[in-house]
């Protein structure tokens, strides 16, 4: 009985094709298909089994025909590949690394395309075919539309080359039997990299300080509009109130003058009938009813004093947005002032009626 043999390969090996002769045994050949492993065994060119995890017969003394064993490595495989001369959008060379972990799948694909003229399948041979598609399809690309500095955004890079990746190669890589698991770009910033790198984020943080300060400023600047054109317009509305308050005190004065005037002008024969006339002409003074000239202005105040009202409602709203006051505070301010607004509003409503 012969020993049953095992593949025997480095690291890099991840196919190979072994003929029945370099299969040891003398009356009966066999080898043992691995866990990790997957075997054609071909007669005369033609694939007449399949075998994995399990001794495999290939032939012996008495076997007829030319028989070999296709042996495929399916585990996980990695490789770390240099990639020179790329050029970012602002005239800067870049150097980078990048690791792959890919894995055999198509079995049958792999062995058409890269086992028609080769007994053996390195990893060098595997990047060798994908190294032009990746760089001229996925790297280059992406590295052309960015800056040297925005190429220091690593993480970023990296999932958008890795996306790029299997994007545009996932199908083309699976037609040739490999499965792509992973792509992790790593640029290699030069010396004068890093100091280009250094100098343009110096004047980014520079520019961006001077952008945040600039529109604070501005903000400063509209805010403190709008408080002058506030207290612009408190001022004019608080001048006219005194204007027509004054008014209005004046047409009194005129009125209690002209019937002091009229009194003293009367030739009164006693002092009695003068008195009883005083009285008479004081009651029918508090009877009179505001002329619409008096209610008018009256309005007038009114509706000044709910627009302040307004005004305070609206500060107190502002002060609780910058936390300056509790929210219970500024309910309890914004019930009572819409209280006021409300009464307020009636009296103009029993104004207008009464007038």
């Amino acid at each position: 009985m012969g020993k049953t043999m095992k593949w025997v390969r480095s690291d890099s090996v991840i196919a190979q094709r072994l003929s029945n002769h370099e299969v040891r045994g003398f009356f009966l050949k066999k080898i043992h298909i691995g866990e990790h492993e997957h075997a054609f065994i071909e007669k005369d060119g033609n694939i007449i089994e399949e075998a994995e995890n399990r001794n495999c017969k290939i032939g012996g003394l008495l076997g007829k025909g030319q028989v070999n064993v296709i042996l495929f490595d399916k585990s996980e495989k990695r490789m770390q590949r240099p990639v020179v001369d790329l050029w970012t959008n602002d005239k800067n060379m870049i150097h980078a690394t990048v690791v792959i972990k890919l894995q055999i799948t198509g079995f049958n694909s792999f062995m058409g395309h890269f086992m028609r003229t080769r007994n053996a399948v390195l990893l060098e041979d595997l990047w060798s075919d994908i190294k032009e598609e990746l760089v001229s399809k996925v790297i280059g690309p992406v590295v052309s539309k960015r800056s040297l500095i925005g190429l220091s955004d690593i993480p970023d890079v990296q999932k958008t080359i890795e996306s790029e990746a299997f994007r545009k190669m996932g199908d083309s890589l699976r037609s040739i039997g490999i499965t792509l698991l992973s792509l992790v770009f790593n640029p290699a910033f030069s010396y004068e990299n890093q100091q280009e790198i250094e100098k343009v984020g110096s004047e980014m943080q520079k520019a961006d300080a001077d952008a945040i300060i600039s529109r604070k400023l501005k903000k400063a600047e509209e805010v403190s509009s709008r408080e002058l054109d506030r207290e612009a317009a408190i001022s004019e509305m608080e001048n006219e109130r005194i204007r027509r308050e004054t008014e209005i005190q004046l047409e009194r004065e005129e009125t209690q003058t002209d019937i002091e005037e009229a009194l003293e002008a009367l030739e009164l024969k006693s002092i009695k009938n003068k008195q009883k006339l005083i009285k008479e002409i004081s009651n029918l003074k508090s009877n009179i009813k505001p002329d619409e000239k008096d209610t008018e202005a009256t309005i007038k105040n009114l509706q000044f004093d709910i627009e302040k009202l307004r005004m305070a409602r609206d500060m107190a709203e502002k002060k609780f947005y910058k936390n300056e006051i509790t929210e219970e505070n500024f309910k309890k301010l914004a019930d009572d002032y819409e209280r006021k607004i409300i009464e307020l509003k009636m009296k103009i409503e029993g104004l207008k009626k009464a007038n």
